[in-house]
């Protein structure tokens, strides 16, 4: 009787460890399932991580990439500067870029909104001019990309230079990371004062000339003698002495000074110049122009995509960025 309950007790026990082990096997299973499913998430985790701090860093180089730098001169209450901005592209690849820049107090939205395709090649930085001008304490007059004009009211150099920009940059490795643009807002970094003429040139596609818009804020006159085109990689692209030199007045914005790239044997324009007060339009004749070749400039932006103008004055060298024109470089 006593052996028969000792089987019956070792019968349940046998059965109640095969349960056990059962119960062990299945939750050793869950046990290595849920560790996979960690290590896996785990992973994605990490992913997560990296793409999020790949789109922090890509944010952070794309705001650093432009900054907006003032150079000015001041007389008195009449006063001259141009407002760059410095775009650095610090890759091996060229980028191109969409960017909208618009101002913030204390000036108005009016005085600069520009939308812009830029082609920057790799590891250079170009200079985009935004603004162009000649002010006094009742006015201001100035030229850019988007538009020319005029204001009235009271203008200070202290305005200017404590203006705020907003600026959207789109590229296509910012649209791979599902990302709209980037959007922020910046001040004037830098404000240089100079002691000598200002200003940019706009070069048309297959076009064999371009226009110069130049600033003298000095006391006396400068008179341009002969200019040289340079690619954005330092090379000479054309050189060209004009028969009759140009003479740009005192205190005065030139907005259009056409220098051709070929030889001709005369030339002759009209163009508007700005003044403390006002504009005044101004035929200006170069007599013939003799070029060391008869250059024109592409059609394609890969092909040149920036460069800059030298100037042979009678103050020396002035040195301007050179900027495709209009339906090349803008939208």
């Amino acid at each position: 009787m006593r052996l028969n309950a000792l089987k019956m007790n070792y019968t349940v026990l046998k059965t109640q460890y095969s349960q056990l082990e059962i119960n062990y096997t299945t939750l050793q299973a869950q046990y290595n399932q849920l560790q996979s499913q960690y290590r896996q998430l785990q992973s994605e985790y990490s992913s997560l991580m990296a793409n999020y701090t790949g789109i922090i860093n890509t944010l952070s180089s794309f705001k650093s990439m432009a900054k907006p730098t003032l150079y000015y001169f001041q007389s008195g209450e009449v006063g001259s500067f141009i407002l760059f901005l410095n775009i650095t592209n610090p890759t091996s690849e060229p980028m191109n870029l969409t960017m909208e820049v618009y101002v913030g107090p204390p000036l108005s939205t009016d005085l600069i909104t520009l939308s812009a395709i830029i082609y920057a090649p790799p590891n250079t930085t170009l200079a985009l001019p935004l603004m162009l001008a000649l002010y006094n304490s009742s006015a201001l007059e100035f030229t850019g990309f988007e538009w020319s004009g005029g204001f009235s009211g009271f203008y200070s150099l202290s305005m200017f230079t404590r203006m705020n920009l907003t600026i959207t940059i789109l590229t296509n490795k910012l649209t791979n990371l599902g990302l709209a643009g980037v959007t922020y807002n910046t001040s004037i970094v830098t404000a240089l004062p100079v002691n000598k003429p200002f200003g940019y040139a706009i070069a048309y596609p297959s076009s064999s000339g371009m226009t110069i818009y130049l600033d003298n804020p000095l006391p006396n006159p400068i008179v341009i003698n002969s200019y040289t085109v340079y690619a954005y990689n330092n090379t000479v692209l054309v050189s060209c002495k004009v028969g009759t030199s140009p003479t740009i007045n005192s205190t005065t914005l030139t907005e259009g000074l056409d220098l051709p790239t070929q030889s001709i044997n005369y030339s002759y324009f009209s163009t508007l110049v700005i003044t403390p007060n006002g504009p005044v339009e101004q035929t200006i004749s170069l007599g013939a122009i003799s070029c060391s070749n008869n250059f024109v400039f592409p059609s394609s932006i890969a092909q040149m995509p920036y460069g800059y103008v030298v100037l042979n004055t009678n103050i020396g060298n002035i040195t301007i960025p050179l900027l495709p024109g209009y339906g090349w470089w803008f939208s």
